[in-house]
């Protein structure tokens, strides 16, 4: 949270969401020979207000979206609706 949003919050105030497994063709090397395979440790973090979130070097844009709008998008990775499932 630190890193990605510049927010501070306690371990304690995440609630585990569960373990997803991400599987790509492909690889940082553009090697074909093998893809890659992401390991994930989702969590949730609840807030009383929405905080800014800005754009940096990784981002272009940034936006807000209900779950129903996270499910519905077809520009939302199948990987990223799976935590909304």
């Amino acid at each position: 949270m630190k890193a990605e949003l510049g927010l501070k919050i306690a371990f304690e105030d995440a609630r585990f969401l569960g373990v997803f497994e991400h599987f790509y063709e492909t690889n940082r090397y553009e090697n074909s020979e093998y893809g890659t395979h992401y390991v994930v440790l989702a969590y949730e973090i609840s807030f009383n207000q929405r905080p800014t979130v800005e754009t940096d070097l990784q981002h272009n844009d940034i936006r807000w979206m209900s779950k129903v709008e996270i499910l519905s998008a077809e520009s939302v990775h199948p990987n990223s609706k799976a935590y909304f499932s």
